[in-house]
């Protein structure tokens, strides 16, 4: 017979040495409940998927920036340097280099979205 969510059922006599044996009652129940938040093996895959296809759509639209785009990205996200070490660096303000970045951003999500 199927267990419906959220029924509580006994599932064993406790184990030695638990509180309920401590206690007298003998037995223990748990509560069978459906997670809703983890995703089933087909949403998992498809999920992989995707990320997979949007991992090599963004190396592609990057192979398209120019050199100092390519470096500004590379220093921003992968080697964690903040926008205002960066201004200093190219003495610059760190406003503008935020602007840089953004243009830099918006472009790549047009490569991406690109069906070329």
């Amino acid at each position: 017979m199927p267990i419906m969510h959220g029924e509580i059922k006994t599932v064993a006599e406790s184990p030695p040495g638990s509180y309920d044996e401590l206690t007298g009652s003998g037995r223990f129940e748990c509560m069978i409940v459906k997670d809703m938040t983890v995703p089933t093996l087909e949403q998992a895959v498809e999920e992989h998927l995707y990320a997979e296809w949007e991992i090599k759509a963004l190396h592609t639209a990057m192979e398209k920036l120019k050199p100092y785009e390519k470096e500004l990205i590379h220093r921003r996200f992968w080697e964690c340097t903040d926008e205002k070490t960066i201004a200093a660096e190219q003495h610059i303000t760190q406003q503008a280099v935020n602007k840089k970045l953004h243009r830099i951003l918006c472009k790549l999500l047009k490569l991406m979205n690109c069906k070329k």
